[in-house]
C-alpha cells in the first residue's frame, strides 16, 4: 500500500499506520498513556509559543517518513523545525524529536522497529520507554 492509498477511501475506520508498505493496526492504549501523551504535547505547545522556527504535533498526526515502500507513522507527540510541506494529511518529514508513550500492549520489537524507522529517516531524538511486562 502507498501513502496515497492510505489517504483514500476504503481504509478501515481504525487507527492504522503504514510500515514499509504494509497496513498495520495500532495498539490500543489505556487512558493513562493518552493522558501522558497529551501532557507532553502541551509542553511542546508551550515551548513553541514564542519560537516561530519550531512547531509540534500531537497524537495521531501522521508523519510520512519514507517512500517506496511508504511508511506513515503516528507518534504520540513530536517537535520539529517549521518548514513548508504540501500535504494536508500528514507531515512529510521526520520530526527532530519523537515521543512514543509505550503501553503494556507494545512489544519491545515494535518499539525498536519504530525507533529504527525514525532514526533512519533523520529523527534526532526518540523518547520512549519500553514497559516492563
Amino acid at each position: 500500500m502507498t501513502a496515497e492509498e492510505l489517504a483514500g477511501p476504503g481504509v478501515p475506520e481504525k487507527f492504522v499506520e503504514l510500515i514499509e508498505g504494509e497496513l498495520v493496526e495500532m495498539v490500543v492504549r489505556g487512558w493513562r498513556c493518552s493522558e501522558i501523551a497529551f501532557s507532553v504535547a502541551m509542553i511542546f505547545h508551550g515551548f513553541c509559543k514564542n519560537r516561530p522556527d519550531l512547531d509540534f504535533a500531537s497524537a495521531n498526526t501522521g508523519v510520512h517518513i519514507r517512500k517506496s515502500p511508504d511508511t506513515v507513522l503516528a507518534p504520540d507527540a513530536s517537535l520539529f523545525y517549521s518548514r513548508p510541506h504540501k500535504s494536508e494529511m500528514w507531515i512529510e518529514f521526520a520530526p527532530e524529536v519523537v515521543v512514543e508513550v509505550c503501553s503494556p500492549n507494545n512489544s519491545r520489537a515494535e518499539t525498536l522497529l519504530r525507533r529504527r524507522l525514525y532514526f533512519d529517516a533523520g529523527t534526532q531524538q526518540f523518547w520512549g520507554r519500553q514497559s516492563t511486562r
